[in-house]
Parts: structure tokens; C-alpha cells; sequence
């Protein structure tokens, strides 16, 4: 099934030739990070040019994670040259859990990640390979803290906050 998606991506080319700008901002900051590698770049232009990287990221995972959460996913990421909305953010994995924040899409499969609450006009001013790559880190931890389940509080927010809050507080 998974296999079946990833080859509908395109053909697969070196990740050099990769031309949409916010995937070659993508593949630089998977240069400089540790936590992630490349595993291969694809294309597209059936429908206008859709460009396709695979990673093997090392997320965040708790010490005892409600969900199969592993400490190394192969996720898909697809970029259009259009920049219409995200890059879509899949996980790669059969098995992926159904977890409470993914996105609604025709297929089950590859689950589609959710990574935002913000509308695209407003996160890509600021939108950035590097911090693109750290969302997709800590994109199970910040599902924990969705604003569906501790009112209107905004998910970045929390990581400005100079105090520490328990749940409870957010919620009163």
C-alpha cells in the first residue's frame, strides 16, 4: 500500500535537482540536522510540479507513549510549486497509529499528518526548512497539547511561555 503511494509520487531524481524552494530550503536543513536523513527525493508534474522527499526522522517520543510512536519514522513530505497549502507531511509506515491529530484525506493510507492550526497565509511568512524539520520532530508531542482538547490556547504559544502550566490550569 505504502509502496503503491510512494511510486504514484513520481520518478525518483537526486535530491540536487530538487527545484521547488521550500523543498530545497527542506533538503538543506536535512543537512544540518542530526535528527534526520534523506532517503530519497522525487517528481512530478502530472499536475503542475509536485516534488516528493523521503526522510527517516528521529522524533520525539514520551517515556510511556499512548500510541505506537517510534523513535525513528519514515515520513513522506510533499511540496508543490503552487504553495497553495503545507507541504503534506505523511507517515510512511502501514501500521502508523491513528493517532488525533491527522489530517482528513480520501485514503487511510499513508495517515497524513497535522502539524498546524494556523492557516498557511500566516505560517508561510515565517515557514523555514529548519523549523519545518523540528515540527515534524515534535509533531507527536504538540498533538498532546492540540487546542481541541485544552481550549483556545495556541500550540506555539506553549513553547513561549516562561512558566510551566499544568493542563488543568489551561483549561479554567
Amino acid at each position: 500500500m505504502i509502496k503503491d503511494y510512494i511510486e504514484r509520487q513520481g520518478q525518483p531524481i537526486d535530491s540536487s535537482l530538487i527545484s521547488i524552494k521550500r523543498a530545497k530550503s527542506f533538503i538543506e536543513a536535512l543537512h544540518h540536522s542530526p535528527y534526520a536523513e534523506l532517503v530519497e527525493a522525487r517528481r512530478r508534474e502530472d499536475n503542475g510540479l509536485e516534488e516528493f522527499i523521503i526522510v527517516s526522522v528521529e522524533v520525539e517520543v514520551g517515556q510511556y507513549p499512548k500510541h505506537d510512536i517510534r523513535p525513528r519514522e519514515p515520513i513522506g513530505i510533499g511540496f508543490s510549486e503552487k504553495d497553495k497549502t503545507y507541504p503534506e507531511v505523511v507517515s510512511l509506515r502501514d501500521d502508523f497509529p491513528a493517532v488525533s491529530h491527522l489530517n482528513l484525506r480520501d485514503e487511510e493510507f499513508p495517515r497524513s499528518l497535522c502539524l498546524y492550526q494556523e492557516p498557511w497565509p500566516e505560517i508561510k511568512l515565517q515557514w523555514t526548512g529548519m523549523l519545518f524539520l523540528e515540527r515534524i520532530r515534535r509533531g507527536g508531542l504538540l498533538c498532546q497539547l492540540c487546542p481541541s482538547s485544552i481550549g483556545e490556547i495556541s500550540v506555539l504559544s506553549l513553547f513561549y511561555l516562561s512558566r510551566t502550566y499544568t493542563l488543568s490550569s489551561l483549561q479554567t
